[in-house]
């Protein structure tokens, strides 16, 4: 629980980033409470706001779909609260992920963790996860999740300092995702280590990683005469 409360007071603190689109604090608490009934660490993670979160706000950064409730949960985001993920709120973002900077949003820009001027002279942070990677470096969350379709992850990661996993396509299932071209996007993984980034997509992935590898493995087994 001590880290939910660290998380969600950096997050009111730090409300002039432009981090987030809608807070679930109460939400995060809850998530919180129930994990820890099940004998799970609850850790805090945010939430890219084209992912549905079932009863909260999914705009895409968009007056379009201000006000739209999605009525259900993203897989990769269910995984997650399924191993004591606890949504401190969803992350702000270029507006149907279509932008580099997360500074296109209809809800305002995200400023960079490493800007030293919030209020005159700002730096953007990437994108279009830009919220989410700000989210990850100011301490919000421990695990954001974004998208990405050509570096929509991996282009804020590196803007502030952080790791961005870009998964094989197929690896997360994007059941509740808005993409912004289907045969490209993906979920994706913003944390501070590379470990954390692999962990997590384990437990977002659709078979432990292990079984995953060995199913690849064998399938390009198969496939090998086919391949030159």
């Amino acid at each position: 629980m001590q880290r939910i409360e660290a998380a969600i007071e950096c997050a009111v603190k730090s409300r002039k980033y432009g981090v987030l689109i809608t807070e679930t604090f109460d939400l995060a608490r809850s998530q919180a409470q129930s994990a820890v009934s099940k004998g799970l660490t609850p850790f805090p993670v945010v939430v890219k706001d084209c992912f549905a979160v079932e009863g909260y706000k999914m705009t895409c950064a968009s007056k379009m779909l201000e006000n739209y409730v999605p009525p259900y949960t993203a897989t990769v985001v269910q995984r997650l609260l399924d191993k004591g993920g606890c949504i401190i709120g969803k992350a702000n973002m270029d507006e149907f992920c279509m932008g580099t900077s997360s500074v296109l949003g209809h809800f305002g820009p995200v400023k960079s963790a490493l800007t030293e001027d919030v209020a005159d002279d700002w730096l953007v942070p990437g994108g279009s996860s830009g919220g989410s990677a700000v989210a990850v470096q100011l301490g919000i969350a421990e695990i954001g999740i974004g998208s990405d379709t050509g570096g929509s992850s991996r282009n804020p990661a590196a803007f502030n300092g952080i790791f961005g996993l870009k998964p094989t396509y197929g690896v997360l299932s994007r059941h509740g995702l808005v993409p912004l071209v289907n045969s490209l996007d993906v979920p994706s993984i913003l944390a501070k280590s590379a470990t954390s980034c692999w962990k997590s997509l384990g437990m977002c992935s659709y078979l432990p990683l292990a079984t995953t590898l060995s199913w690849f493995l064998h399938l390009l087994f198969c496939l090998r005469k086919y391949i030159k």
